[in-house]
């Protein structure tokens, strides 16, 4: 499995934002990541898809732990590179380098250099992406909104509800 953090996508200047969660209209759960005018959707992987809603904000910690995965698709479907977001630990698979911490596989570096390169790749710029949708930050700012709307009304209610 070919991953990089999202740490190390905004040290290495790829990443500097990333949107509320979204869906498209098969109602698949992604985030847009922003540079600059550069930006590209990323979708979740499944497991990580279900601890996520859509127009959530996401935490520091659910950040602190986010994943891009270079996924690709079985031959049958025509080898496809895919880039996914997941969470740390939200796999089938136990990767090997948690648990033993003290030591780095020789190709961890090269793995995740090659997962930020196609990251780089798939970023488009926003004047690219102006014919497709030229209202992405205004709709970003929207959903910032109406998530921390959402989020403020479900505290004022467990306040409410703890007051009874």
């Amino acid at each position: 499995m070919k991953s990089a953090s999202l740490k190390s996508a905004f040290v290495g200047g790829f990443v500097k934002s990333i949107s509320p969660v979204r869906e498209n209209e098969n109602e698949y759960l992604f985030v847009t990541v922003l540079n600059g005018q550069k930006s590209t959707n990323v979708y979740f992987g499944k497991k990580s898809a279900l601890e996520v809603s859509l127009d959530d904000v996401l935490t520091g910690e659910q950040l602190k732990n986010m994943m891009f995965i270079l996924a690709t698709n079985s031959v049958e479907n025509g080898s496809e590179q895919r880039l996914k977001i997941a969470f740390e630990g939200s796999s089938d698979y136990t990767s090997l380098a948690s648990i033993f911490d003290d030591v780095e596989p020789v190709d961890a570096k090269a793995h995740e250099a090659e997962v930020l390169e196609y990251l780089k790749s798939q970023m488009t710029s926003r004047e690219e992406d102006e014919a497709d949708d030229d209202t992405d930050e205004d709709e970003d700012a929207k959903a910032i909104a109406e998530a921390k709307a959402i989020r403020d009304a479900k505290k004022a209610g467990k306040l409410a509800g703890a007051k009874k």
